[in-house]
């Protein structure tokens, strides 16, 4: 018998229905309109929206790994080229979104350079409406019931590092730096529903509900365009803060385009650009954050020295913000670096005004957090000495002093012999430990846990490559857990050359001491500092403060 596709016309119908079988998917992927969800701590929106819109032919993406998160997660699915239609994103958020659970997180600053570098348009410019299920997220300048010090200690207990804390509160309740509901409507210029938070949100088990009625009052066109119907949404959140914008319709017109342009090219990696962005900025308050970037410091001195009067006012602006942040060490510094590096004030003066600000947390008692600060100012300013008249309170500050003491460069030689005697005379513990790597950070004992097998463990590995050294480093933790001790983790993680894989070991390190009892908040600080990835850093705080 004559095989049926041996005829012309045969072969010609096999041809075009081979093609339309490869080419099904890509016009399946084209027809549907993707949702994609970025879930940080509850599903309870994103619940809902699959409830509503999986049935009108829309596909679902979730963004954020559930495990395994590296640092560049974020990249990585920007690089992926997805195209989302609508973007919902849930979780905690105070100038990063972040969850009670995952390691995850994404800061205001990495959207802020991926809109700049135009790298993620499938996430950032594509998506016609965009929902931010998190407190803050859209929040203005105009002050809510909680002032700074009391937002500062929220975000404080959810694990921020008082620094990266102090920079978040400064924007939502300050002049300093541009207001959220600017950025977010500058990440996303093309979204017609902008949808978010002026304040505090209600839970994921409150708000799952409210979008629920939100969508039983909206159209199937309104669910097919943009999701929900931008009046139903808002009536249903009626008793929140929720607001809505549209950034694509009205609110992002041409000068906040060229602003949010001119902010871009504010730190840039050529020198000209920045600077011409910088004059052209001016000196308003919500670019001030601009000035203290690292990136932008050479354009910032250029027109120092080229421009007297802009000079003046940058001296003048930033005497001001100094007054209104008084009680924001971290920000306090880096405005104060940054007067030293323009020449406004000498180094010396720089070095009295950080001991002064670092004296006066030391009189009113260091705790983990005042500790966490206290050691990023010290360890980045070489000239600071930690001084005897820090052990004035010695008693209150007793748990801390040795951490602090290794997180400067130098230290008063009485302070030192203090540290000496007490490594000598304190019971086996935490104390002692951490006296003998004050004295270890300036030059003394080698071993400060008094464990040599581990360290010889480690030792014996020094002469491989990085990734071999790595996986006989992880041998040496995992089989001497009874004689593991903090110097040798943080040795063996400071060498990892993975980021994922050093913070796996602080943690392995942290669960084992725990077991045993015997790590101190302060030696937990230790850990928790090297972390890598933000989100571990922030779990790894909390459990400090709450477990220890």
């Amino acid at each position: 018998m004559e095989n049926s596709f041996n005829r012309p016309g045969d072969r010609l119908l096999a041809t075009f229905l081979t093609l339309l079988t490869l080419l099904a998917p890509m016009v399946s992927a084209i027809a549907q309109p993707t949702v994609c969800t970025m879930t940080f701590n509850s599903s309870d929106e994103a619940q809902v929206f699959r409830r509503n819109l999986q049935p009108l032919g829309y596909q679902f993406e979730e963004l954020v790994p559930q495990e395994g998160v590296h640092g560049d997660w974020f990249r990585e699915i920007c690089a992926s080229k997805i195209q989302c239609d609508i973007l919902l994103v849930s979780g905690h958020f105070g100038g990063v979104f972040f969850g009670d659970k995952l390691i995850a997180t994404l800061s205001v600053p990495e959207l802020q350079q991926a809109s700049c570098g135009q790298s993620c348009p499938g996430i950032l410019t594509n998506p016609k409406a965009v929902y931010l299920m998190g407190c803050n997220t859209l929040a203005g300048k105009t002050p809510d019931d909680r002032s700074v010090s009391q937002y500062l200690e929220i975000l404080v207990r959810d694990g921020f590092p008082r620094n990266l804390a102090e920079k978040v509160a400064a924007a939502r309740y300050t002049d300093f730096g541009p207001s959220l509901l600017e950025q977010m409507s500058s990440f996303f210029p093309n979204s017609q529903v902008l949808a978010g938070f002026d304040s505090a949100s209600p839970v994921g088990l409150v708000s799952g509900p409210l979008l629920a009625e939100a969508f039983a009052n909206s159209s199937r066109a309104d669910m097919y365009a943009i999701g929900v119907n931008p009046q139903s949404l808002q009536k249903a959140f009626a008793q929140t803060s929720m607001i809505l914008t549209s950034p694509g319709a009205q609110f992002w017109g041409h000068s906040e385009k060229h602003e949010q342009q001119l902010r871009c090219e504010a730190v840039s990696s050529s020198p000209a650009k920045a600077k011409a962005a910088i004059a052209e900025l001016g000196l308003q308050d919500k670019n001030f954050d601009l000035l203290l970037d690292a990136h932008s410091l050479p354009a910032v001195k250029a027109l120092s020295q080229e421009d007297a009067a802009w000079r003046d006012r940058f001296v003048h602006t930033s005497h001001r913000l100094l007054n209104q942040i008084a009680d924001l060490l971290g920000l306090k510094s880096d405005i104060l670096s940054h007067l030293q590096e323009l020449g406004v004030i000498s180094p010396s003066q720089l070095q009295d005004e950080l001991m002064e600000m670092i004296s006066g947390r030391f009189e009113n008692g260091v705790d983990y957090v005042a500790a966490d600060q206290l050691c990023t100012i010290a360890s980045d300013h070489y000239n600071l000495i930690f001084s005897k008249d820090f052990l004035k309170n010695s008693a209150e500050n007793s748990a801390f002093l040795p951490f602090l003491a290794s997180c400067f460069w130098q230290i008063d030689p009485d302070a030192l012999q203090w540290f000496a005697n007490t490594a000598k005379t304190a019971p086996a513990g935490a104390l002692r430990r951490e006296s003998l790597r004050v004295l270890a950070h300036f030059g003394g004992v080698v071993d400060p846990d008094g464990a040599p097998k581990v360290s010889a463990c480690l030792k014996a590995n020094e002469h491989l490559s990085a990734v071999e050294r790595s996986g006989r480093d992880w041998g040496c933790l995992t089989g001497n857990t009874q004689t593991l001790h903090l110097s040798s983790c943080l040795q063996a993680a400071s060498r990892n050359p993975d980021e994922k894989g050093g913070d796996d070991m602080r943690w392995f390190c942290f669960e084992r001491l725990m077991e045993r009892q015997d790590i101190s908040q302060a030696e937990c600080l230790r850990l928790s500092r090297g972390m890598h990835i933000l989100g571990n850093e922030m779990k790894a705080n909390w459990n400090c403060k709450n477990r220890l």
